[in-house]
């Protein structure tokens, strides 16, 4: 039952964006940015005319942005452009398959492009509900409070990057696998989790730094001693779940140098494309090699960040980009406030191999970890208005910091204590109705609310609406 609880709750959540983006592409003017958008063919400029066509894009058009245009070429038309191998093809190959199965009667009244659009639409919502329940588990497995599984969940929904986990963007699907993927690793199913480790490393280039969590875990669980049979099984069983992991991406990678290095593999360019690729300088399958063929490790992923973007060490550190600092500083501050409030986890970790009985400060060590890897390697090196939707799908910590802060308890060591039997049965039938939410009633008494809960809610629901209302009209945004 609570299950089916937190998947309503995640799907209302985005259906009250669908409707605030809608009501924002319709009522204020799009931005018109000098972005990626290559033409439509005549055939589908025409039947994009069909009133079912017309009605549907009317509505989910706002959908249709940055990003999530180049994920809608490549479930039509495969890596056409080089620029295209920066984004990994679970979600597009999903979207794909979900036009041609699930939704393959909707081409009877829409064009293909509106199918495409609502395909992975569908897929983003089943993927967020399944993240929003994986969440629920996964906390109550860590914390051991059911308190704040159910308030960690909550702020899922309403995250700061929700707008993203709407649209054809990756980061509801990496979301869903990266949460089923801890829960598997902590439950000790390594299996199951390396293997949806690799799910996550052919969605986004970061579920790499997955593999770090597992081995983690695997330290706790072989618990280390100094004996040399401890260590042999462990390197092996390290290795074996390693390579189950990274497979997929080297797979992406040697697919990438086969198409623009070797030429082994060839896809076909229709002319309007070409001619669009041509005008705009892009590198096709057809042109020469690029430098990042000769390499000794030809990785695509990282030369076409680079070239194309700019991304490189302290390359986005400039007086120009403070807007997006600015913009950047929140989930900053949030990463660094968790990394704080959870510091007593930290003097666990001396003892993290050794001890066989696990607190809650020490289940929470590999996530803790996890996430402070993540946002040192990104802080440098990325564009830092990506920060938040970079956090907020491949991270638990942040939501149980939020929980904790907003804990009717106001205890920043709450997640210690476990929530009594009644409680926890008050909460589940509390929760089965949308007035007694808990983060409802924390808003219907806003003025008894801290100052720092204030704040919890007004970056989550801010950033979620105002990102909503920025996206859907084509202006720059996380």
């Amino acid at each position: 039952m609570m299950k089916l609880t937190f998947v309503l709750l995640a799907l209302l959540s985005r259906f009250s964006l669908l409707i605030i983006q809608f009501l924002a592409n319709v009522v204020l003017p799009d931005h018109i940015p000098d972005v990626f958008n290559p033409p439509q063919d005549n055939d589908q400029i025409i039947a994009c005319q069909s009133i079912g066509s017309r009605l549907t894009l009317l509505f989910i058009s706002g959908l249709n942005r940055w990003d999530a245009i180049y994920f809608k070429h490549l479930m039509k038309y495969g890596y056409t452009y080089e620029n295209s191998l920066a984004f990994f093809p679970l979600f597009p190959a999903l979207s794909w398959l979900m036009s041609r199965t699930l939704l393959y009667p909707f081409q009877c009244f829409m064009c293909y492009d509106a199918v495409l659009l609502c395909s992975a639409t569908v897929v983003n919502l089943i993927a967020f509900a399944i993240a929003t329940v994986q969440l629920y588990q996964l906390t109550y497995n860590v914390l051991q409070h059911e308190d704040l599984a159910i308030r960690s969940s909550l702020l899922f929904c309403i995250n700061p990057a929700s707008i993203f986990m709407v649209a054809p963007y990756t980061e509801s699907l990496f979301a869903c696998l990266t949460f089923s993927a801890m829960n598997a690793i902590q439950q000790k199913k390594f299996l199951k989790g390396s293997m949806i480790i690799a799910l996550c490393c052919l969605t986004r280039s970061n579920g790499v730094v997955l593999i770090g969590f597992l081995a983690l875990r695997l330290l706790k669980t072989f618990n280390l001693l100094p004996y040399i049979t401890n260590l042999l099984v462990f390197a092996l069983w390290v290795s074996i779940y390693f390579i189950i992991s990274l497979v997929p991406f080297i797979w992406f990678q040697y697919y990438a140098y086969s198409l623009y290095c070797t030429k082994t593999v060839q896809i076909d360019i229709s002319k309007h494309l070409l001619s669009y690729g041509q005008e705009r300088g892009y590198k096709m399958p057809i042109d020469d090699m690029s430098p990042w063929c000769y390499r000794t490790i030809p990785l695509s992923y990282s030369y076409v960040q680079n070239s194309h973007w700019q991304v490189g060490f302290l390359a986005y550190y400039q007086v120009k980009q403070i807007p997006n600092f600015l913009l950047a500083l929140p989930m900053i501050l949030l990463c660094v406030a968790t990394a704080m409030t959870f510091k007593p986890c930290w003097r666990h970790c001396k003892h993290y191999m050794v001890d066989r009985m696990e607190t809650s400060s020490d289940r929470m060590i590999p996530y803790l970890a996890h996430m402070v890897v993540l946002f040192l390697v990104a802080i440098p090196v990325i564009h830092i208005q990506v920060l938040t939707r970079l956090i907020t799908p491949a991270t638990p910590t942040i939501y149980w910091f939020a929980a904790v802060i907003t804990n009717k308890k106001n205890s920043l060591h709450a997640y210690e204590q476990r929530g009594s039997s009644r409680e926890q049965n008050s909460y589940k039938h509390a929760i089965m109705t949308w007035k007694y939410n808990p983060l409802m009633t924390d808003l219907k008494r806003w003025r008894q609310l801290t100052l720092m809960k204030r704040s919890i809610y007004i970056y989550f629901l801010g950033y979620a609406i105002v990102g909503t209302v920025a996206f859907a009209n084509f202006f720059p945004w996380t």
